[in-house]
């Protein structure tokens, strides 16, 4: 489960380094026009292409990052009933 989000794609490739520009790029003050022009640049996804990405896979990383909570606290859970039986 922790590979599959690792591997997911708002969280690897070309989209999270074009985040990585994004994020210090606004940091540095620059517009969403220099933004999307350096991606370009990088042959990086456009902040559209981007805004895309996001919107049509955001609900499959909350699917995967709820089900990784889910299999923690099954975890924890079965932990505590060890640690009573002791």
């Amino acid at each position: 489960m922790e590979t599959s989000l690792d591997n997911h794609p708002l969280t690897s490739g070309k989209i999270a380094e074009a985040n990585i520009i994004i994020e210090q790029m606004k940091e540095q003050g620059a517009t969403p026009e220099e933004i999307n022009e350096a991606l370009i640049q990088q042959r990086l996804p456009s902040l559209v292409e981007i805004g895309k990405s996001t919107l049509l896979q955001s609900f499959s990383l909350w699917k995967l990052n709820h089900r990784k909570l889910k299999v923690e606290a099954a975890i924890e859970k079965l932990n505590r009933k060890e640690a009573r039986r002791r």
